[in-house]
């Protein structure tokens, strides 16, 4: 494959302008390049000059199309809870206890402001909850676990984990 860099490095400036104009979250600027660098190949592959469209211009469509679809799935409502989610074993792992601190706002408590600053995000996050997680999340604050909770409040273990993920997932949300 001698010939794919000098093409690839021929594209780069159009490569460039799409990573420029396009952010998708979950990518790092090398990962566009490297998805670039695929569509290069299928291009390769599947151009037929008998179609009357110059490789330039398919190229550019199939990289355009294949970014579209990146942006897509990386949007996509169904999908955001997979990249938000962080797995509650691993929170609360021993043995990853200063790898975890990251993920968590780290707040100055002798500065008035910074105090206020929680508190507000604390309020935000209570109003944020659905009647049913804030019934859910009121237990567990009270030390029930999640199947003396389902049995409280009349619902199945299911319906309290699931609600008890959205709170944590909301509460995430509100202090980073």
């Amino acid at each position: 494959m001698s010939y794919f860099d000098p093409l690839f490095l021929r594209f780069h400036p159009l490569v460039n302008k799409f990573c420029t104009m396009y952010r998708v979250r979950t990518m790092e600027r090398e990962d566009l390049y490297q998805e670039s660098r695929i569509v290069l190949l299928e291009a390769v592959q599947l151009y037929d000059r008998d179609k009357g469209l110059k490789f330039a211009a398919y190229y550019k469509l199939l990289l355009q199309h294949h970014i579209y679809n990146l942006l897509r799935k990386d949007t996509a409502m169904k999908r955001r809870i997979d990249y938000e989610a962080i797995s509650y074993d691993f929170l609360h792992d021993k043995n990853n206890t200063e790898n975890n601190l990251h993920f968590y706002k780290k707040v100055d408590a002798s500065s008035p402001e910074s105090i206020l600053e929680v508190k507000e995000a604390t309020m935000d996050y209570f109003d944020q909850l659905s009647d049913f997680e804030q019934e859910v999340f009121r237990f567990y604050l009270e030390g029930l676990d999640k199947k003396e909770i389902a049995v409280r409040i009349n619902s199945t273990l299911d319906q309290v984990q699931n609600a008890y993920d959205r709170c944590r997932q909301k509460l995430k949300r509100s202090l980073l």
